[in-house]
This record gives structure tokens, C-alpha cells and sequence, in this order.
């Protein structure tokens, strides 16, 4: 879906559909369209979040739930979500301020406090978003070098001999002009 509304701060989003949670609904703000960078960045950002969270990595929870949970279910064990989620989150518990209704002030102190540990403010958010814009840098630039905890979280996805191939299609179908070489 494309609608356009330059008032609205969203540039795209995903969620499940109602009946089958292996299909995903998908909508994109076309004020943005002019950065194409920044839109290739959301898209690859949003397709991580259909990755990481769909319905073979995070089944439909029904009843409680042992594993990290989400609004999607419960996260299958060895899920790209739940190896990320321990690696990198299980450290703060309960404690991630966008998840327990805190302000956008406490969110903001929550990445001021850790910005050595995210790639973006918007990756401090919580698991999900952190995995998404992770997955986005993890395809649009190059491998990192350090080992700072935002580069782990870029270098996660390239345990996987699958994503790594997705990548490289991805980076090819994208074209060398809109990758971020900075």
C-alpha cells in the first residue's frame, strides 16, 4: 500500500495479516520518496522485521510463552529473533523503555546511555527495531571491522550462510549507486 502524507513522520511499516501469519501487509509513505537512499534503507529495514518475525521465527503464541515474546508470538528457540534478543538484550530484562510505556524523553536517555551499542537512536527502541536496522546496515554497507556492540549486532547476520547470500542478492538488485559507503 502507498499513501502520501508529508504530516505523517512514518515513512513505512509492516505488520501480520489477520488470517495467516505468514503474510504481511507492507505501506509506504510516498512523501519520502525523494531520499532514495533513506527509502532503500526503510525497505530493507522493513523487510527485516518480515525476516525476523514471520510466522516460521515467531509463531503465534497461544497461551504463555517460555522464550522472548512479542506482540507477533512467541519466539521459536534458535530464532534469528531469540539468539539476537540473548546475545544483545537479555542484559536489560524488563527495563527497555519503549516497551514499558515510558516517554520519548526516557527512550532518548535509554540510547544516550548506550549509543556505542546501537547503529541508529531508533535501534534502542527495542529487539525488534535494534534487529531491523542492524539487518538494514548488515546489507547496505560494508562489513564492519571493530568490535564494538553495534558492529556485533551488524556482524550477527553474517553467522548465517543464508542471510549472507540474501545480502549479496539484495546489494546487487539494489546498485552500487544507492549503497551507503560511509
Amino acid at each position: 500500500e502507498v499513501f502520501n502524507d508529508e504530516n505523517n513522520t512514518t515513512a513505512a511499516s509492516v505488520w501480520r495479516t489477520d488470517n495467516d501469519s505468514n503474510k504481511w501487509h507492507m505501506n509506504i509513505n510516498e512523501a519520502f520518496k525523494d531520499d532514495r537512499k533513506d527509502l532503500v534503507h526503510t525497505i530493507v529495514h522493513e523487510y527485516a522485521h518480515v525476516l525476523t518475525l514471520s510466522g516460521t521465527q515467531v509463531p503465534e503464541v497461544k497461551g504463555s510463552c517460555p522464550r522472548f515474546q512479542l506482540s507477533e508470538g512467541c519466539a521459536n528457540p534458535g530464532s534469528y529473533v531469540q539468539s539476537f534478543h540473548n546475545r544483545f538484550w537479555s542484559q536489560y530484562g524488563d527495563n527497555i523503555p519503549a516497551d514499558d510505556g515510558s516517554s520519548q524523553d526516557d527512550v532518548a536517555k535509554f540510547y544516550s546511555d548506550k549509543k556505542d551499542q546501537f547503529v541508529t537512536d531508533y535501534a534502542a527502541t527495542n529487539p525488534a527495531e535494534d534487529m531491523a536496522e542492524s539487518f538494514a546496515y548488515f546489507v547496505l554497507r560494508p562489513k564492519p571491522t571493530t568490535n564494538e556492540i553495534r558492529d556485533q549486532k551488524i556482524n550477527f547476520y553474517y553467522q548465517y550462510a543464508e542471510l549472507v547470500a540474501m545480502r549479496t542478492r539484495m546489494r546487487a538488485a539494489i546498485g552500487a549507486d544507492l549503497l551507503r559507503q560511509d
